[in-house]
């Protein structure tokens, strides 16, 4: 009676368990790295921080727009005594006011323009960075998901033959046909069969919530079926090296900041050993009311001066000029060691991608071998069940070894496809790309 309630319970809960429909929703891939480019926080953060960043760049003005000035001032004049019998008198008011407009001009100005692109062109590869990042996170959820639909699809199925499995014994029992062993094993097979279910449509589960979180996608819905895996003959890492390093988003950054440390030392060169020029122009007005309050004494001049400043202290040795250079050719000399890693971390990695893709397309051989073995064997069990000369505890075995092939197989699978995935992240191209130059 009490492993007929644990069926019973069993079947019960995975009748609440979501299943497959026609009516849930599918969602195709770039639907969801559209919508993450829409809702996920990083991505929303990279946006802004480079909108931010190309609104700074953009603004020349700010390093060519002349200093503007006004000014104004009142000031009362007053009489004090002198001398007994001398009382405190008013002396008037004098008023003036004035514009000044200055055009400062120092050596660094000559470089501004390399400076502010190569600061735009850094805020894009950080932006394209993040987006990247982020976009590779969906696929990888996104086939995880269509992994686990799969992989529930399995169980399903595992299930839904060991129920029938149970159904028949239990009839044979009531007949007397076969014993109660053979009853309880089929029992007992029916219960692991859900409890596999189970397992897998929680994983199904997660793995959906794991795409909403990223994607912001809302409600149920579910992936496109696992496509069949298309294997890659690819050439050497340093073919693939040679072919598609420069456009990586990881080199290009790498050589914008020896840019950048370039571009800081020759700013500073300017600045040391360039004049700085200054250029002014000012106008003033001026006015006085006596103690009547009888205006006078107005006047009116426009001024202007042209300074040129030459600093020696900072050209000397050890001077700030001359130590900010050395400072620079040092930035330069790290950036450079940093650039040559970057190629090296960039081969080595598409080495190890290169290599893992070969082992997993054998590995996927193998599950396919294995799985197709699995099946003939649960084929012939069952048979041999029907025939009376295999336990039901064989024939359970068999069906689960059959699932456990299938779940190897569709692991696989998704492995291969993700880490194809990320070969052409790596090589900052479209894997369609990819798949049509080097497919077998």
């Amino acid at each position: 009676m009490l492993r007929k309630a644990f069926i019973g319970a069993a079947l019960a809960f995975l009748c609440l368990l979501p299943v497959s429909s026609d009516d849930v929703r599918i969602i195709t891939l770039e639907e969801a790295i559209r919508s993450a480019a829409e809702h996920n926080l990083d991505i929303e953060y990279a946006k802004t921080e480079l909108s931010s960043t190309l609104r700074i760049q953009d603004n020349v003005m700010s390093t060519f727009m002349p200093e503007i000035s006004l000014r104004a001032s009142v000031s009362p004049a007053v009489n004090f005594p002198t001398s007994s019998g001398t009382a405190i008198s008013y002396d008037g008011l004098t008023v003036s006011a004035g514009a000044d407009v200055s055009f400062p001009f120092t050596g660094g100005m000559l470089n501004d323009g390399r400076d502010r692109s190569i600061a735009r062109e850094e805020a894009s590869l950080g932006f394209r960075s993040a987006y990247l990042s982020v976009e590779e996170d969906v696929v990888d959820a996104y086939w995880d998901l269509a992994g686990a639909a799969a992989e529930r699809d399995s169980a399903e199925a595992a299930f839904n033959l060991a129920d029938e499995q149970y159904k028949s014994a239990q009839a044979g029992y009531e007949s007397g046909r076969i014993s109660e062993l053979s009853l309880r094993q089929t029992e007992y097979s029916l219960s692991t069969a859900a409890l596999t279910l189970s397992e897998a449509e929680d994983s199904l589960l997660i793995a959906q919530e794991e795409l909403k979180a990223l994607t912001g996608l809302e409600g149920d819905f579910s992936a496109m079926p696992l496509p069949e895996p298309v294997f890659l003959s690819l050439p050497s890492e340093d073919d693939l090296f040679a072919k598609y390093s420069e456009g990586t988003i990881d080199i290009q950054a790498a050589r914008n900041s020896l840019e950048k440390a370039i571009s800081a030392k020759e700013t500073s060169v300017l600045n040391t050993y360039v004049p700085s020029l200054t250029a002014s122009i000012g106008y003033s007005y001026s006015g006085k009311a006596n103690g009547s309050w009888d205006y006078s004494h107005s006047t009116n001049r426009l001024s202007g001066s042209i300074s040129l400043r030459v600093p020696i202290s900072q050209m000397l040795p050890g001077g700030s000029g001359d130590s900010a250079i050395k400072l620079d050719e040092d930035t330069i000399r790290l950036e450079t060691i940093a650039l040559s890693q970057a190629n090296k971390t960039l081969l080595q990695d598409i080495r190890l991608s290169v290599i893992e893709i070969s082992h997993q397309q054998k590995t996927i051989n193998d599950a396919l071998r294995s799985e197709e073995l699995a099946r003939r064997t649960y084929q012939l069990s069952q048979e041999g069940y029907d025939a009376g000369i295999v336990s039901a505890l064989d024939l359970a075995n068999a069906r689960t070894e059959l699932l456990r092939s299938q779940m190897t197989t569709i692991s696989c699978k998704v492995d291969h496809l993700k880490e194809c995935y990320a070969l052409s992240y790596l090589l900052n191209t479209d894997l369609s790309a990819l798949q049509a130059a080097y497919s077998i």
